[in-house]
């Protein structure tokens, strides 16, 4: 069963998505070469995402969540430009930044995925 992302009120406007699209190249030597779309989802978004002065308690919700999913549970998740939930997962290690007075930055990259 899917989880959907915690805290998603708190996620900082400066968090970063990038689009990139999957081709297969084919090279036919002197310069010339062919591409084709690589499958029928061959665009993937990919976000950095970040919660800014956040206290202890949120930063152990978001832990606890991204511990919990072990990186290969999706999660659902409906980004700020997109008009539907879609599925992702942590795609690396997330960060923690320590501010005096009990205040964190918690940072995480996740991708989008196609589960069946």
């Amino acid at each position: 069963m899917s989880s959907t992302l915690v805290l998603t009120n708190k996620i900082s406007s400066k968090s970063v998505m990038t689009r990139t699209p999957r081709v297969t190249v084919q090279n036919f030597g002197n310069g010339v070469e062919q591409r084709s779309i690589d499958g029928l989802n061959a665009l993937r978004d990919t976000w950095n995402l970040l919660w800014e002065n956040i206290n202890g308690t949120d930063l152990a919700t978001l832990t606890g969540f991204f511990d919990g999913l072990l990186g290969t549970t999706y999660f659902l998740w409906q980004a700020p430009m997109d008009s539907t939930v879609k599925h992702w997962v942590q795609s690396e290690k997330y960060t923690i930044s320590v501010q005096p007075g009990d205040i964190y930055t918690f940072s995480c990259p996740i991708r989008q995925v196609f589960d069946l």
